[in-house]
């Protein structure tokens, strides 16, 4: 038995005849009163807070940037008096994460959750995060000055010249199968690329902790920053506000892997956007975006993968496509007139707007005889269904006949 210091925690004892024993002691207590129901504030941030206040614990995540908790990896760093203190700890503590929610126990190979927070739905909050899915085709132009939809979900801002985003299956990180990369087409002012969260989907996060991560390509060495815009009333971009902005490191060149962990902003109760800051970019510059991850938790976890046509499911909830062959199909009213109807699966959103992938007219088959076309057609639309109205069919047909549509339609209920 050690004459000086407990088995366990290594608490001073107070020796006998000891001069100033009330240092020993007030010593000792603090170190209890962190010990005791362990309370941390967090265990993600990576700089020690500029205005802590006495008693307040924090768990020292992985690689810390300051002097003050540098080799302090997985302990408690405790605060009082204007000075930092380690905290003794051994197997089998127990810790409560203030920001998380979450108990912690201490185990042979770290620090563990003991109640991983179940929560409804989807674990990853961006819809299409591996860039797999392009309805729209795998290289888009985003026109300069507007917002353009490229792989499904996920919308780019060029301003000041156009950009090019594309599909990308090779030379990816180990596990990637697919990104979307976007390539300056001038001397682009500012690019960024943003997912819109509809409030069902990230509703329940708001005022949570959550971690954002992924893979980031660039040709050159640049700050990658973060904004977060949260809406005043539900689901509407109008409604929009800055609510927040963060870095997330120097990209590049290259793939860099980016993660940050945050508490989502209270607005995102109504929805929200989260989009990523390009900055400006000069001809031919290039940047990637590959598996992304919103998830609720201060720490990445592995890559969700939803069950197939799962995630095509989602994305058709916004925009989706008919068959190209008799996508639509019904009847000639008349010789000249055509009424088609489909079924809209998985049902939109909202009732879409829907127009011919490619504009102008469009064209009709009559039972196999022949195919008429016109310009002059009109689409009622629902969540559900959509009608189409097609007048001025030429050449002519007989009327009562069976028609289908030989044009593909895109139906767009885009946030």
């Amino acid at each position: 038995m050690s004459d000086s210091n407990t088995p366990r925690l290594g608490l001073p004892y107070l020796a006998a005849g000891q001069a100033q024993k009330h240092v020993t002691l007030n010593g000792a207590l603090a170190t209890l009163d962190g010990l005791v129901q362990t309370a941390v504030e967090s265990r993600t941030l990576l700089t020690p807070p500029t205005s802590p206040m006495d008693g307040q614990i924090w768990l020292v995540p992985p690689s810390p940037t300051s002097a003050d908790w540098m080799g302090l990896t997985d302990k408690l760093a405790r605060y009082e008096g204007g000075n930092w203190s380690t905290l003794p700890v051994v197997e089998g503590h127990l810790i409560y994460v203030k920001d998380e929610k979450a108990l912690l126990v201490l185990g042979a190979g770290g620090w563990y959750n003991m109640f991983p927070q179940e929560r409804s739905g989807a674990r990853n909050r961006l819809i299409n995060g591996r860039f797999e899915i392009w309805q729209r085709g795998t290289t888009i132009l985003c026109p300069t000055d507007q917002t353009s939809f490229a792989a499904d979900r996920w919308q780019v801002w060029s301003a000041g010249a156009p950009s090019t985003a594309s599909m990308i299956t090779s030379g990816l990180p180990k596990g990637v199968i697919s990104a979307m990369c976007l390539t300056a087409g001038g001397a682009v002012t500012s690019a960024a690329v943003s997912q819109t969260l509809e409030q069902f989907v990230v509703a329940d996060l708001a005022g949570e902790r959550v971690t954002l991560s992924g893979w980031v390509k660039a040709s050159r060495s640049f700050g990658l920053g973060v904004n977060l815009y949260a809406y005043a009333v539900a689901d509407q971009s109008s409604s929009r506000t800055n609510v927040g902005w963060m870095s997330l490191g120097t990209v590049g060149p290259g793939w860099t892997w980016v993660q940050q962990s945050f508490v989502l902003p209270m607005g995102f109760a109504f929805g929200g956007q989260v989009e990523f800051s390009l900055g400006a970019l000069a001809p031919g510059d290039i940047v990637g975006l590959a598996a992304f991850q919103l998830e609720a938790g201060g720490q990445a976890t592995p890559r969700q993968v939803r069950l197939p046509g799962a995630e095509l499911e989602l994305c058709r909830r916004y925009y989706q496509l008919t068959p190209a062959l008799y996508g639509l199909a019904g009847t000639w009213s008349s010789s000249t007139t055509a009424v088609l109807s489909a079924q809209l699966q998985p049902p939109m959103r909202a009732t879409p707007n829907c127009q011919p992938v490619t504009p102008g007219s469009v064209s009709v088959d009559c039972g196999d005889v022949g195919v008429s076309s016109t310009a002059s057609f009109a689409i009622l639309a629902s969540p559900t269904n959509l009608v189409m109205h097609a007048n001025s069919l030429s050449p002519a047909r007989t009327a009562g006949g069976a028609a289908g549509c030989n044009t593909q339609m895109a139906c767009n209920a885009e946030l």
